[in-house]
């Protein structure tokens, strides 16, 4: 039997679903990539992710009732009716206000009325969930207001991001489209987890933005003052909605940099005496920088007020009532940075590669075992026959892997400690996945090239 809450789906939906997906299809196809190769995989990628949307939708109305998304979307209608369908000029105007954060979350709730709705309690009280509220009121109203066609479009909006990524991963590993198209576009998880009306959805997006941004800036070199915009862009989405995923974010982005700056030195004399200066610039900017967005992070902005806040998160999630009874401990936060260092190895671990097949605790997480369980043991076998050493060379030999990895260590720390709870644990995840998991199947591939190479010499 099927369960609906009112307004989660109209049989007009089945009328108009088709519709819009064939014109988001027609507006997919005027933007093929110019390499004859990609094509396939980007119309295949569209519509895998289209489906993740519909699979999300369905599933999350039949096992949660809804969950965060309905609560989501309940609350960008409410903000849509104000601002697009109240006859009142003045409240429109304070809708669109709201919607461009002038008007604070918790002075916005004056303005609702039972007739446009009311946003969810949790959802207006916390700044980074409303957030969401105001960016997807403006899907909601493209949507006719629809909770099926809402979340059909932020999945649509939401594959431009990973696709921008694996253009970025297909051009610096040629040759390697088709495995990168099922670990990145054809990817359950990031399908399922990515392609919702939630905070994840923006985030995965904002995130893999933010590497083609800087792609584009200094290694395409095309269209750098757009790119410069939208990477600021992203990273004020980030900061407003997840802003710890930008603390993992600046120092791989760093290293990043200042890795692919040496490394265009083809001379070794001029690299050793230049690299220090750009060491230095790279960490005084780095530093520049976290000073300027420290007042945006919050309870982020820092170390005493990160390990608050992660001790918070971490006895929220342990609420059975809301997140279910799947909860994991990896060890009590005491407030200290001694004890965070102390934990930190199992939370990775758990970030990375948890859960697994025995800790599933609702049909939601099966596939993100599965893929666990795949990952673990290929990076076992990967590093057993390399060796450690050789493993842990190859990652530094490629920028790109570089900052994967950190950026993976860095997200995967927060996330492994904050979540407690598997059922948060595999949507909160879904930032590190495109990136480890492309890692480790590069640094495969490019160590069994270099064997085969070998073999045919002899």
């Amino acid at each position: 039997m099927l369960l609906w809450l009112p307004a989660q789906f109209s049989f007009v939906d089945l009328f108009f679903a088709p519709i819009y997906i064939f014109f988001l299809t027609i507006i997919c196809f005027r933007f093929l990539p110019k390499n004859p190769k990609l094509i396939k995989y980007y119309k295949r990628g569209f519509y895998f992710k289209i489906l993740g949307g519909i699979i999300f939708w369905f599933l999350y109305i039949q096992v949660y009732g809804g969950g965060d998304s309905w609560s989501y979307f309940v609350s960008a209608k409410a903000l849509c009716n104000l601002t697009f369908y109240d006859n009142h000029i003045l409240r429109s105007l304070a809708g669109i206000k709201i919607i461009l954060g002038i008007i604070d979350n918790l002075d916005s709730v004056q303005y609702f009325s039972p007739s446009t709705g009311y946003p969810k309690f949790y959802i207006a009280r916390g700044y980074n969930n409303f957030t969401v509220a105001r960016l997807s009121s403006i899907i909601c109203f493209i949507s006719g207001r629809s909770f099926l066609i809402s979340t059909i479009l932020i999945s649509a909006f939401s594959y431009i991001g990973i696709w921008k990524l694996y253009k970025v991963m297909t051009y610096s590993f040629p040759n390697n489209e088709k495995g990168l198209f099922y670990l990145m576009l054809a990817m359950p998880s990031l399908l399922f987890w990515g392609g919702g009306v939630m905070k994840d959805t923006y985030v995965l997006n904002a995130t893999c933005w933010i590497v083609y941004n800087l792609y584009a800036i200094f290694v395409f070199k095309k269209q750098k003052i757009l790119n410069v915009v939208l990477l600021i862009f992203n990273v004020i989405l980030i900061i407003n909605i997840k802003s710890y995923v930008v603390i993992s974010l600046l120092p791989a982005v760093l290293i990043w940099i200042n890795n692919f700056l040496i490394n265009r030195i083809s001379s070794p004399i001029i690299k050793s005496l230049v690299a220090p200066f750009i060491i230095v610039f790279i960490a005084t900017s780095g530093f520049l920088i976290y000073q300027g967005v420290s007042e945006s992070l919050g309870q982020y902005s820092n170390l005493e007020s990160t390990i608050n806040q992660a001790k918070v998160i971490q006895q929220d999630l342990l609420r059975e009532e809301q997140y279910g009874s799947n909860s994991y401990n990896i060890g009590e936060l005491d407030g200290t940075v001694g004890g965070m260092l102390r934990v930190a190895p199992m939370s990775i671990f758990t970030a990375i590669y948890r859960p697994l097949p025995w800790e599933v605790g609702s049909p939601m997480m099966v596939i993100s075992a599965i893929e666990n369980s795949i990952l673990l043991i290929f990076t076992v076998l990967l590093i057993i026959r390399l060796n450690p050493l050789k493993f842990i060379k190859e990652i530094l030999s490629e920028p790109l892997f570089v900052f994967s990895v950190l950026f993976t260590l860095l997200f995967g720390f927060g996330v492994g400690i904050a979540s407690t709870n598997f059922g948060a644990l595999v949507r909160y995840k879904i930032p590190l996945i495109p990136f480890y998991f492309t890692t480790m199947y590069l640094i495969y591939r490019k160590t069994n090239e270099k064997l085969n190479n070998a073999n045919r010499k002899i």
